[in-house]
C-alpha cells in the first residue's frame, strides 16, 4: 500500500487502509474498528469514507489510535482532514501549505509545490510572457520596472527560478534565457487551491487599472437577469471566446512589444432562486 504522504484526500487513504488491513487480517471489518475506536455506530467508519460523515478533533485522534500512525504520520493525517473537510478558501490554501512542508509529501507529488507557487503569483505567468518580447532583459530591475514596479528584484529571481524549475524558461546555446514553448500540466490540488489567491490578486490589480489611459484598458460590464439554461450558454461562450483569443495570438503576425491582461468574470449578485 502506498503511505500516506501519497493522499490529498483522507478518504481514499481510510479506503485504502481498510481493504489493506481485510486483506492481511480477515478478521477486521467495520464492527471490528466501531469497537477497537469505542464507536456505537458499527458503520461509521464506512459513512466517512463514502463522505457522509466528517472527523471531529476526537475522531481524528481515535482513527490515528486504530491505524497505528505513528507521530509525524499523525499530524500530516490531521492536517489533510482539516484540508479535506473545511469550506473556508483561505484557511483551505492555510492546510495546503502547511501539508506542502512535509518533504515526503512533496516527494509523492514532484513539482506539485512549484505548481502552486506558479499559479498562485500573477507575476510567474506575466514574467513568463515578457520574455517572448524581443527586448526582454534578464534584469531583475528591467523586469520589476516592465511590471510597473509591483514587484522586488528579488520576487522577480523567485520567479525566474520557479519558471525554470519547472521548465517553462529554459537557456539556448548562448546561455540567454527564452520561453520553452511547454504546457504547463498541473494537478488538481495545485491548480484549484492557487486559483482562489490568482483570480483574487487580479480583481485587486483590475482595480488599480481603472486609473490607466482609456486607449490602454478596455472595461465594461453589464448586470442581467438570467435562467440556469442560459447561464450555461453565457459560459459556454465565455470558454469559446478565450479559445478564439488564444487562436488569434498564436497565429504569430506583429512582434509582440507588450503584456496584457485579460480577466473575464462571471457571478451572481443575489441568492439563486429569487433569494428563496
Amino acid at each position: 500500500m502506498k503511505t500516506i504522504y501519497a493522499y490529498s484526500n483522507y478518504r481514499e487513504f481510510l479506503k485504502d487502509m481498510v481493504q489493506e488491513l481485510k486483506n492481511s487480517q480477515p478478521s477486521f471489518s467495520y464492527r471490528y474498528f466501531a469497537k477497537k475506536a469505542g464507536y456505537t455506530s458499527p458503520n461509521f467508519l464506512k459513512l466517512v469514507i463514502d463522505g457522509k460523515r466528517n472527523l471531529s478533533e476526537e475522531s481524528i485522534r481515535k482513527f490515528a489510535e486504530v491505524f497505528k500512525l505513528g507521530k509525524k504520520e499523525k499530524r500530516f493525517f490531521e492536517l489533510l482532514v482539516h484540508y479535506n473537510q473545511t469550506i473556508h478558501p483561505e484557511r483551505r490554501q492555510q492546510y495546503y501549505q502547511e501539508i506542502l512542508d512535509f518533504a515526503e509529501y512533496r516527494s509523492a507529488h514532484e513539482l506539485e509545490k512549484e505548481q502552486y507557487e506558479y499559479l498562485s503569483h500573477w507575476y510567474y505567468p506575466a514574467i513568463l510572457e515578457l520574455s517572448h518580447l524581443s527586448s526582454f532583459q534578464e534584469n531583475p530591475e528591467w523586469i520589476a520596472g516592465q511590471l510597473q514596479n509591483k514587484i522586488s528584484n528579488k520576487e522577480v529571481l523567485a520567479a525566474i527560478d520557479c519558471l525554470s524549475r519547472i521548465g517553462l524558461l529554459v537557456r539556448d546555446e548562448n546561455g540567454k534565457l527564452k520561453p520553452a514553448h511547454k504546457a504547463l500540466t498541473t494537478g488538481e490540488e495545485a491548480r484549484s487551491l492557487a486559483a482562489f489567491s490568482y483570480h483574487e490578486q487580479l480583481l485587486e490589480m483590475a482595480n488599480q487599472a481603472l486609473k490607466q489611459k482609456a486607449e490602454e484598458r478596455e472595461f465594461a460590464a453589464m448586470t442581467m437577469a438570467v435562467s440556469e439554461a442560459e447561464m450555461k450558454k453565457l459560459k459556454e461562450m465565455i470558454h469559446d471566446f478565450r479559445k478564439k483569443v488564444v487562436n488569434v495570438l498564436t497565429q504569430g503576425g506583429a512582434e509582440p512589444n507588450s503584456v496584457y491582461q485579460l480577466n473575464m468574470q462571471l457571478f451572481s449578485l443575489t441568492k439563486k432562486g429569487n433569494g428563496e
